[in-house]
């Protein structure tokens, strides 16, 4: 068993937002768990007229504090919220999230990320864990923590 979030957000802002927060303290409970983040989440779109997609203090930072060990927590400092996401069927939320230009390497690193991960999980084979942590496997620059 083990548990992954792809740049989560806890809650929303802004005037169409329901405040209502998933986290409340540290979870209960332990298992190997990714969190990716952005770099430009916090960020506000659309010139600063438009909320953060992932505001601060809602971002993939509260996830992995509140995460038991072992887990291990990857930011793409130059990518956006919705830079993983299809462009079809986006609609105004993606043009309003400030976007690294490069969706593509987004997309790969989190599949590669993604897909070290499970394989280590769910095979036993801690060796890939390592690769989470190294900066010289990762196609884009990466920040990385575990615990």
């Amino acid at each position: 068993v083990a548990i992954a979030g792809v740049d989560p957000v806890d809650g929303g802002e802004g005037p169409t937002s329901l405040d209502t927060k998933l986290l409340t303290g540290p979870v209960p409970f332990s298992m190997p768990s990714l969190v990716i983040g952005t770099g430009l989440g916090g960020n506000q779109g659309v010139g600063g007229f438009a909320p953060a997609c992932a505001p601060e203090g809602q971002s993939h930072v509260q996830f992995y504090s509140a995460v038991q060990s072992p887990a291990w927590h990857v930011t793409i400092p130059e990518c956006g919220h919705h830079d993983m996401l299809n462009d079809e069927g986006c609609g105004l939320e993606c043009l309003a999230c400030p976007s690294g230009g490069n969706k593509a390497i987004m997309r790969k690193a989190v599949g590669g990320l993604l897909t070290t991960f499970f394989r280590g999980a769910l095979t036993g084979n801690d060796a890939d864990f390592v690769l989470l942590e190294d900066e010289d496997t990762a196609i884009t620059a990466v920040t990385f923590e575990s615990k």
